[in-house]
């Protein structure tokens, strides 16, 4: 393997890793509405599970009420129960055409709560991405024992791998960030 095949083969994982980071942050409620809440919901429908965006129109109409629009009407009761069985903390409101989720506002004890596991998030994320590191320096001592390249090219590969780590440490700290500021906004 080369220098080139393992700093890109690192960059992806870490690509991955702050994707899985941007989607479960996206799941976190911060008391606004927002349609990831609810959107990946698999509805049984048709004899089969259907995510709820595929079957219905997801909007955000106000800053705290999430409007579902079944594409068929007949669908309404199943979408009720889906959002029930999903303990997402949300009631909803079924009036024969839409759903209404009206999203409660958060305790400062719950923001605070919501907040620190957000931020313990964001490590689990920066510590996958050290092991993604640790694993393209086993890669490269490797490839440098079996003579695929010097031990220049080995130091100059590990710092590129190290600059890859400090970039995504960056970006993962940035959203962390933003999600707290947006938890701790009343």
């Amino acid at each position: 393997m080369d220098v080139d095949e393992i700093l890109l083969e690192t960059e992806s994982k870490m690509d991955d890793a702050v994707a899985a980071l941007k989607k479960k942050l996206n799941l976190v409620r911060t008391g606004r509405a927002n349609p990831a809440l609810v959107e990946n919901l698999e509805v049984e429908a048709y004899g089969t599970r259907v995510p709820l965006k595929q079957m219905a129109q997801i909007g955000v109409p106000e800053a705290r009420l999430i409007m579902i629009k079944p594409f068929d009407p007949s669908t309404l009761g199943n979408i009720e129960k889906t959002i029930l069985a999903a303990n997402v903390g949300i009631t909803p409101n079924n009036d024969g055409q839409f759903i209404r989720l009206a999203i409660p506002g958060l305790t400062e004890e719950r923001r605070r709560k919501i907040a620190a596991e957000v931020r313990d998030t964001g490590e689990q994320i920066k510590i996958s991405v050290r092991n993604i590191r640790r694993d393209a320096n086993k890669d490269i001592d490797k490839s440098q024992k079996d003579g695929d390249f010097s031990e220049d090219m080995a130091y100059t590969a590990k710092e590129d791998v190290q600059e890859l780590v400090k970039k995504y440490e960056n970006e993962i700290q940035e959203l962390v960030e933003k999600k707290v500021g947006e938890v701790t906004k009343v």
